[in-house]
């Protein structure tokens, strides 16, 4: 079953000035942008007005503290889980050294127009000459435990990597536009990273263009076994209910691709 935005937040809440009080708190995981390791984008690059480029930061810092807390939480759940295995003195002997420990993973966002005010137009239909934002989160696991002593934030920590934003025109069967960031993670890798671009969308003709998006990630420094590619991602868009299907709202979803289409306006 899908997992709404809205259910993430709620479920396990606390009373209203006991959450602010939390989110008044530093960070213990630490985060970032892309343009903040001075990573280095290859693609076309767009100019996107003063006001706009405001907006979407202020999105992106928005939700990147919602992430922030929901890594921050997933940490206190994975210590009580080890902490209560430790106590029960269960044997690690043969046992698969990494327990469901994932090391690091890929979060993709469906398109976001910066339309009007707040709430911006989600959408996953975007008329010619159009701007959208496309994102994607970096996840390294943060965590250590008595099965994995070495965080995947530490083991990653000043290795070269690539994120790709790979583009596929369905209607044609044609590649790209694609888009790589190239860079090297500090010292100890970030927990989340936010890579963010913005398209233009090119008039498809009479014919609407539908676009399949996928997000890779790969570590390139020698025998680092290290790739991800994003199988989950975040619909932003709430879809209306029709002939008694219900309606959707923003939601998780899991291996289905993110998908958009371009329409001569």
């Amino acid at each position: 079953m899908a997992t709404t935005e809205q259910e993430m937040v709620v479920r396990g809440g606390r009373p209203e000035a006991a959450a602010a009080e939390e989110r008044m708190k530093p960070a213990r995981v630490l985060t970032a942008l892309a343009e903040e390791l001075d990573v280095r984008m290859e693609g076309s690059k767009v100019d996107v007005p003063a006001e706009t480029e405001e907006a979407a930061r202020a999105w992106i810092d928005d939700y990147r503290a919602k992430l922030t807390r929901q890594t921050e939480n997933y940490l206190d759940r994975q210590a009580d889980y080890f902490a209560e295995l430790a106590s029960r003195q269960v044997s690690t002997i043969g046992e698969p050294t990494h327990l469901g420990y994932v090391y690091w993973d890929l979060i993709s966002i469906s398109p976001i127009q910066f339309v009007n005010l707040p709430p911006y137009q989600p959408s996953k239909i975007i008329a010619s000459n159009e701007l959208a934002l496309f994102q994607a989160v970096l996840f390294i696991n943060p965590a250590t435990n008595i099965f994995n002593p070495i965080s995947a934030t530490t083991i990653l920590g000043g290795r070269d990597f690539r994120v790709r934003f790979e583009q596929v025109n369905l209607t044609d069967v044609t590649n790209g536009p694609d888009f790589t960031f190239v860079g090297t993670f500090p010292a100890t890798a970030p927990a989340l990273t936010f890579f963010s671009i913005f398209i233009i969308a090119p008039d498809p003709g009479q014919d609407p263009r539908l676009v399949e998006q996928n997000m890779t990630a790969d570590i390139t420094d020698i025998a680092q076994p290290f790739a991800a590619f994003a199988t989950n991602h975040v619909d932003v868009d709430s879809d209306p209910g029709f002939l008694n299907v219900p309606p959707q709202p923003p939601q998780f979803q899991h291996d289905i691709p993110l998908r958009y289409l371009i329409y001569r306006k």
